[in-house]
């Protein structure tokens, strides 16, 4: 089965846009540990269909970034390089 990695990421501007409080220290990320994710459902380019559920018992990171966005961005190659290079034999 193919890994795939997919990131969600909420930034600090975003929460606030959306009228969310955040907490002193907090770094403004709407999902806490312990949340449930939702059930998510992604068709695939080969007509696949991916579902969250279908990865069950992994790590899975979601993360949804925009192109004209400078933070995600500079963040995307230390996602490919810290996490994706370190973790993707690890069932991540």
């Amino acid at each position: 089965m193919r890994r795939f990695l997919i990131i969600l990421g909420i930034t600090l501007a975003g929460a606030v846009a959306m009228g969310q409080h955040v907490e002193p220290g907090d770094r403004g990320y709407l999902v806490k540990v312990g949340n449930k994710a939702p059930k998510v459902v992604l068709p695939m380019v080969t007509g696949d269909t991916l579902r969250l559920s279908d990865l069950q018992g992994k790590i899975v990171v979601l993360q949804f970034t925009a192109s004209w966005c400078s933070v995600c961005r500079k963040e995307m190659p230390h996602l490919e390089r810290e996490v994706w290079q370190r973790f993707k034999d690890k069932d991540f």
